[in-house]
């Protein structure tokens, strides 16, 4: 890319976000031009940005979330790279570390936008921070996949941004459908982080899936993200009546949720969303039984694409693959696919080829094709049972995506 382009992209990145103080969006802004000065050599391959949270110390979700892009490149390059104008390229992977928040993923994105010279970007894969980056792409003209990242905000009105994995809309909508229709289940309780975009999202589009269903929130309570006790609200819930309780968290919260309610007697369905990991079942399943939650992956899917990709990652890796890794793999695999199909890495044309994908038969399965940057694809809705390793026991499409 060249330093005049990068420069031009970053004369027109405007205060994109609030929660960054002014003061220090205009330290990133100023590095940034000064590093944009450059000519970025693109010699030794393409050059793809990714974000995600490696040094994470509580979760590998950030480490397995790249290897699943460094699985799709090493893939790709040992044929010999992509075809782009009229030559085969590899593929070059600029990482960035960034914490699961808007500011550190902010900054990251420009970094490898304007110093590093990304021609696309992958991530970030949580919603919080994907939102804001997704503003920047949007305005400096990048394509930009989220692999995971479900909020409808992150796409919404916006030609260069997409994602690979269902939305928020479509999870819950799969959930509520599967838990009146097929568990009979009429009253649910819920309880939602609402200090965090994600939780309150979940909860709002819940209640409104399950009343156009024909079902009821029983209760509805919340917590504030660092709260260790949920027993409080988990007695209301109970006595609210509630057959089933929604717990749309992540994996650790959502495993001491599942815990204090079992230590409190409850022994009803418990429902929990795409926040929750399958590595996190535990050795001692006890208390996750009657545990059903909507996950993007499941390795033990008859589609052969899905096989493939497990049989040649363990292969590699000497272990499954989590779902983070399938959807940062489909993530770059649609990206490649769409430089290779436009013959160009220019973004206009990548994001037109992208927003024209059909029939995708990736890792996490299924995209039948794309509305607007949001994928039509399959929602397994796991449930655990007595073995550790869970067992998808229905597939359901989402509705249209309006």
């Amino acid at each position: 890319m060249e330093g005049g382009d990068i420069g031009m992209r970053e004369s027109r990145v405007r205060i994109l976000y609030s929660g960054i103080s002014f003061v220090v969006l205009l330290f990133l802004l100023a590095a940034a031009v000064f590093g944009a000065c450059r000519k970025e050599d693109r010699a030794d391959g393409i050059p793809v940005g990714v974000i995600s949270y490696v040094s994470d110390t509580d979760s590998d979700t950030g480490r397995l979330a790249l290897r699943g892009v460094e699985f799709a490149a090493l893939r790709r390059n040992r044929e010999g790279g992509i075809l782009v104008e009229g030559r085969k390229q590899q593929v070059r992977i600029l990482a960035e570390d960034a914490s699961n928040e808007a500011d550190t993923s902010i900054a990251a994105a420009l970094r490898l936008i304007n110093r590093r010279g990304a021609a696309a970007l992958i991530g970030p894969g949580y919603s919080r921070s994907a939102i804001p980056v997704s503003r920047i792409a949007e305005e400096v003209k990048i394509p930009m996949i989220t692999p995971s990242a479900t909020n409808e905000e992150i796409t919404a009105g916006r030609k260069y941004v997409f994602r690979a994995c269902f939305t928020d809309a479509c999870q819950v909508e799969a959930l509520s459908w599967f838990s009146l229709r097929e568990l009979g289940l009429k009253k649910i309780g819920v309880l939602h982080n609402d200090a965090d975009v994600y939780g309150r999202m979940m909860a709002q589009l819940f209640r409104k899936a399950v009343e156009a269903d024909g079902g009821e929130i029983s209760l509805s309570r919340s917590y504030l993200t660092g709260d260790e006790d949920y027993r409080e609200q988990l007695r209301d819930l109970m006595n609210a009546g509630s057959q089933a309780v929604f717990l749309p968290g992540f994996s650790r919260e959502f495993a001491s949720q599942v815990r204090q309610a079992r230590e409190l007697g409850y022994s009803g369905v418990i429902l929990g969303s795409d926040g929750f990991s399958d590595s996190r079942v535990p050795a001692d399943i006890q208390n996750y039984r009657g545990v059903f939650y909507p996950s993007h992956f499941h390795k033990e899917s008859p589609e052969p694409a899905v096989r493939n990709f497990v049989r040649d990652y363990r292969a590699v890796y000497g272990e499954d693959p989590e779902p983070v890794s399938a959807l940062f793999y489909d993530a770059a695999e649609l990206l490649f696919s769409a430089w290779e199909k436009s013959g160009t890495i220019e973004p206009s044309a990548v994001a037109e080829t992208l927003r024209s994908t059909r029939d995708y038969r990736g890792a996490s399965g299924y995209i039948s094709g794309y509305k607007g940057g949001d994928p039509e694809k399959d929602v397994y809705i796991k449930h655990v049972r007595e073995e550790a390793d869970p067992t998808a026991v229905k597939v359901r499409r989402c509705r249209e995506i309006q």
